[in-house]
């Protein structure tokens, strides 16, 4: 018990840089990509994010089952309030008309399991409305290692590497010395 972890945010190095790269998605509508370990931070962070900002921030979660074109719009349509529909095509064409000017910032923890299709969706986002002259969404892929690695070894599209306007990797052992005492109290003294 004297040794349970506080699984609560902390505003660690890496988590608060997180929070700050969501930020500049959000400010500069654009597509950013961190990724990293384990237990680095990333999630707790985007969690903060949602809470501190609900009105302006979509939060997902991918699992296995939803990574593809219909479960990664289910679940941007259920975060945006919208009715099912029975085509993809239809439920992407009513998240991009709800989207449109709202200035939100999409979070897509686990993207690392994103499959191409939705991946070339949520690439779109960021971009300008040119017909209306609104502004697009800024976008956030959270995962492991493995998402960079797919998108340098090319098995994403070429204008995703494009957009993306930050790429960060985050290590655990590049927490400070004082990240860790103030994940691990008890072992400060």
């Amino acid at each position: 018990e004297p040794y349970k972890l506080d699984e609560g945010y902390k505003p660690t190095s890496i988590s608060e840089d997180v929070y700050q790269c969501i930020r500049f998605a959000q400010i500069n509508r654009t597509l950013v990509m961190l990724h990293g370990d384990a237990g680095a931070g990333k999630t707790k962070a985007a969690v903060k994010y949602y809470r501190d900002n609900p009105q302006s921030t979509i939060y997902i979660r991918l699992d296995p089952s939803m990574a593809g074109l219909a479960g990664v719009g289910e679940l941007l349509g259920a975060a945006l309030d919208l009715p099912a529909v029975s085509s993809s095509k239809q439920m992407w064409q009513a998240i991009r008309a709800r989207l449109r000017g709202t200035n939100k910032v999409i979070i897509v923890d686990e993207a690392q399991l994103l499959k191409r299709a939705p991946m070339d969706e949520l690439r779109i986002l960021p971009d300008e409305d040119e017909v209306n002259e609104l502004p697009g969404n800024g976008v956030v892929l959270i995962g492991n290692s493995e998402l960079y690695e797919r998108i340098r070894r090319i098995e994403i599209r070429k204008q995703t590497r494009s957009r993306m306007a930050v790429q960060r990797a985050y290590r655990t052992r590049d927490l400070t010395k004082e990240d860790v005492q103030m994940l691990f109290p008890q072992f400060t003294g």
